[in-house]
């Protein structure tokens, strides 16, 4: 799962499996936060699927991939970067405005898992966006 991640390829395996591969990842990022960062595009793409719905899946995964990012200094953020970023800081607003709901159009969503994840969410955002503040207002 974690060279599927890597790679940017389909990672075969359940959700327990992805998470298990990001916080393999993000041991590695607390040794080589550099690293993390050479392989952004591929991380985020794993962890922020586009369009989907935040169901507690997604919710345990998109926690999961920003404790990752996080370890990412700011002054490693080169400007290729820039357009990927931007992409995980929607996805994080979308996060932090779902309001965490028993059941949605048929998808279960916990709020047990939904604080988590914003929380971790929230930690990304202070730890990488330009102007942090100005992203909550």
């Amino acid at each position: 799962a974690v060279r599927a991640i890597v790679l940017g390829t389909k990672a075969k395996g359940g959700v327990e499996l992805r998470q298990g591969a990001l916080r393999l990842l993000d041991m590695l990022g607390a040794a080589k936060p550099e690293w993390i960062a050479s392989h952004l595009a591929p991380i985020a793409r794993a962890g922020f699927i586009s369009g989907e719905e935040w169901g507690t899946d997604q919710l345990r995964i998109a926690g999961s991939t920003c404790a990752v990012i996080s370890r990412i200094p700011k002054s490693s953020l080169q400007p290729e970067h820039r357009r990927v970023m931007e992409k995980i800081f929607e996805r994080i607003g979308s996060l932090l405005t779902a309001a965490p709901v028993a059941e949605e159009k048929g998808r279960k969503s916990d709020e047990n898992e939904w604080y988590p994840a914003a929380e971790a969410t929230v930690a990304s955002v202070f730890a990488l966006h330009p102007s942090p503040v100005a992203f909550f207002e």
